[in-house]
């Protein structure tokens, strides 16, 4: 009957510095003792069961390290807990690009993911979870591991590269409990009290707490996609044709790889095509393995070599990275065919990434000309119901069960999917998040340390979005107990998912350490402190600006991306240099002498020039500031 939380078993670490808990159930009124064993230290706590058969057992403050064991025992009943220890825990929160595993930066990283072990950087990953009733009080999944390059595949980048050089900066055992969810808007990592006065989501939620009508969603949705995949298999030409082996090359058509599909006859197409390719190899080259690198594509794919399955992704995001076998390649032609399937008229081959075919000694670019037929035509798919994304479902699945828990704060990345839902209101709805989590976790030393939206173009319809929620994101600044990393020089302008997540843990680290008072360096790219008018001019003072400079990422080193803003609307553009640690703005047009109202940085998708760093190396954040 003696039962504890997922989260109080073998590997776990504890919160220092603060009262850590242990809870579970047994028999209603049991008495229920535990002892803390290590080094030189026996430390005994006994409570009562609740008339429910729940407890909770409070231990004192300890301080980093150490290596525990706790017994805990109800009557006869004892559980054992081993491999305990004291460090900083945090909660990894957010949608994909939280989620995003070491998998999906495996080649980007490799060296130092085959090399990773660590004792004292330990993983809890909760599976998504949704409950539109009640907050529930445990977990129905998650375990700690400690980190190992075979254990971490499927857990966070971000998390883990943060705790990486957190640790680097504090010395101390990192602890991660990973509660994130691809395409999740912050209002479903908020309770109910959280978004109370919001009638639009109370009315979400009273919909989606409708068992009845959940079901009728989660079988529509199943069926829609059914539908769609099961009609355009069974009017596709080349799965009746074999096209994979066979394939009609004179009746196909030229196309140039990569592409947006919007800017070839294929505008607006929805339906099954297939994309084919031959390559030469010698009879060494033949003998050899390969990967077949094809970048990202919208939506899905099945890719054959030599009429051969060798990869098949079920969606957009992932990039394409399939491995082919030297037994189904031979001297002389070999062919590549793709059966792409484009489902709302918006498919791609996305510019700008990487397509070949290689190993150690081979590389054969895939890029350039190659030839398409449709397979056939259709309508678009009915659009899906993420019944997991509506308000406070995460919250009450994942984030509410872990409250007892202590913790230093959380780490977020998250705003994606907020940025064509009222961004305006994000700052509030943050600050909810952020207070009503320190009130159920009965800790106003919790600290958020967020991620700032990165550079990005490629699915974008409004250039406003974007810019808006970046800014949006800067005000949550003015919450106690935050920092933000900004990442607008690594993200890419091509893919929701930038595969540089070094730079994004680090950042997070730097700022989670300062916060907490554990490190003493720079921690932020300059901040912008006032814009004021002068004869003609804008002077912005920073702070955190020591090192002043720009640089070239890429788009070469002028500054660029500063613009004025006038009570009109008109936005004009500038001239920047650098004065010690301020900017002066000058005007282009001799004709706009008035005052401006705003000066504009980097408010919008992407960069066009250099961007600006501390001599820290750390990026100024976007902002749209008012002149004084």
């Amino acid at each position: 009957m003696l039962k504890l939380s997922r989260l109080c078993s073998d590997n776990m670490i504890l919160q220092r510095d603060k009262e850590a808990s242990i809870w579970g159930r047994s028999i209603a009124g049991a008495k229920i003792d535990a002892i803390l064993i290590g080094t030189g230290l026996s430390e005994e706590y006994t409570t009562n069961c609740d008339e429910n058969g729940r407890f909770i057992i409070k231990m004192k403050p300890h301080a980093a390290g150490g290596c525990y064991s706790l017994k805990v025992r109800s009557g006869d009943e004892l559980v054992e807990i081993h491999n305990v220890t004291f460090g900083d825990v945090w909660l990894c929160s957010g949608q994909s690009n939280m989620e995003l595993p070491i998998n999906r930066v495996y080649d980007k990283y490799k060296d130092i993911i085959d090399r990773a072990e660590c004792d004292e950087i330990r993983t809890f990953k909760v599976i998504e979870h949704t409950n539109y009733h009640e907050e529930q009080e445990e977990l129905d999944s998650g375990e700690w591991v400690s980190v190992e390059a075979k254990t971490i595949m499927n857990f966070s980048a971000t998390a883990y590269f943060f705790a990486c050089k957190y640790r680097e900066l504090t010395g101390v055992p990192v602890g991660l409990i990973n509660l994130s969810l691809g395409g999740s808007p912050i209002t479903s990592w908020m309770s109910k009290d959280m978004i109370s006065g919001y009638e639009r989501l109370n009315n979400i939620l009273t919909t989606y707490s409708d068992d009845e009508y959940m079901a009728q969603v989660l079988k529509a949705n199943e069926e829609n996609m059914l539908s769609w995949h099961s009609n355009i298999d069974s009017i596709d030409e080349g799965l009746k044709n074999s096209w994979y082996s066979e394939y009609p090359v004179t009746d196909a058509h030229d196309i140039e790889v990569p592409c947006m599909f919007r800017d070839t006859e294929l505008k607006g197409f929805i339906g099954s095509l297939w994309l084919y390719r031959k390559f030469e190899l010698t009879k060494e080259q033949a003998s050899k393995d390969y990967r077949l690198w094809l970048g990202t594509m919208v939506d899905s794919d099945t890719t054959y070599v030599n009429g051969t399955v060798v990869g098949k992704t079920e969606y957009q995001y992932p990039p394409r990275k399939y491995d082919v076998s030297a037994s189904i390649l031979h001297e002389g032609k070999n062919s590549i065919v793709i059966r792409l399937k484009v489902e709302s008229g918006l498919g791609r081959i996305t510019p700008g990434k990487e397509r070949m075919l290689f190993n150690d000694t081979e590389y054969i670019d895939v890029n350039g000309k190659w030839k398409y037929i449709v397979g056939g035509e259709c309508e678009a798919i009915k659009p899906t119901d993420f019944t997991s994304w509506k308000p406070t479902g995460l919250y009450n699945g994942m984030t509410a069960p872990c409250h007892n828990y202590s913790v230093a704060g959380m780490i977020w990345y998250q705003g994606e999917s907020n940025t064509h839902d009222s961004p305006e209101n994000y700052t509030e709805l943050t600050e909810r998040m952020v207070e009503g989590y320190r009130k159920v976790w009965k800790d106003e030393s919790l600290v958020y340390i967020y991620a700032q939206l990165p550079n990005f173009v490629i699915d974008v319809d409004e250039e406003i979005e974007w810019p808006s929620m970046r800014e949006a994101q800067r005000q949550c600044l003015k919450v106690r107990g935050t920092q933000m990393a900004t990442l607008f020089d690594v993200g890419e302008d091509n893919d929701l998912h930038p595969l540089d997540k070094m730079s994004v843990g680090n950042r997070l680290a730097l700022a989670a350490a300062h916060e907490l008072g554990h490190y003493k360096g720079e921690y932020t790219g300059p901040v912008v402190e006032s814009a004021v008018w002068q004869n003609g001019f804008v002077k912005v003072s920073l702070t955190h600006a020591d090192g002043l400079c720009v640089r070239d990422i890429g788009k070469g080193s002028e500054i660029r991306d500063f613009k004025l803003e006038y009570g009109d609307g008109a936005v004009v553009d500038t001239d920047v240099t650098i004065d010690g640690n301020c900017l002066v703005i000058k005007l282009k047009s001799i004709r706009q002498l008035a005052k401006p109202v705003k000066v504009r940085y980097c408010y919008s998708n992407t960069y066009t020039g250099g961007l600006l760093y501390n001599g820290a190396g750390l990026p100024m954040a976007p902002f749209m500031e008012g002149i004084k």
